[in-house]
């Protein structure tokens, strides 16, 4: 990230040996990660998930969301303040309304499958529900 952030801004191109090494120490770092974690007794990450397609696809479409997330709580107040030269109260409250959705929307999305997870488990223990 810190290399995505500095990169192309004065005094560090994007070709210089700073980004370079920054990018290769991420790549590095992440390639010692999946061996510490194959080997691991308890890993943090069992890598066996990865091959159940449903999994690996709700781990691609929660990194997706939490990228766009972070994108547009960065991005949308700095547009705000500075093109339609809004002050910082301004450009907070434009995000009022989507994280009140991204809330609501949790909240009920929990809601219906702890509902989905009782409806299924209590059939299997009747005495425990």
């Amino acid at each position: 990230m810190f290399g995505l952030e500095l990169g192309g801004k004065e005094g560090h191109a994007w070709g210089s040996g700073q980004i370079i090494g920054l990018f290769a120490a991420a790549v590095l770092l992440f390639v010692l990660f999946i061996v510490v974690e194959t080997k691991a007794a308890s890993p943090i990450v069992p890598l066996k998930l990865f091959g159940n397609r449903l999994f690996t696809a709700s781990m691609g479409v929660c990194f997706f969301y939490g990228a766009m997330m972070i994108s547009a709580a960065t991005y949308i107040p700095l547009f705000i303040q500075g093109v339609y030269q809004g002050s910082a109260t301004s450009a907070g409250l434009v995000l009022t309304p989507m994280m009140l959705g991204v809330v609501a929307s949790s909240t009920i999305g929990d809601a219906s499958l702890r509902i989905r997870l009782t409806a299924i488990f209590c059939w299997f223990r009747p005495c425990s529900c």
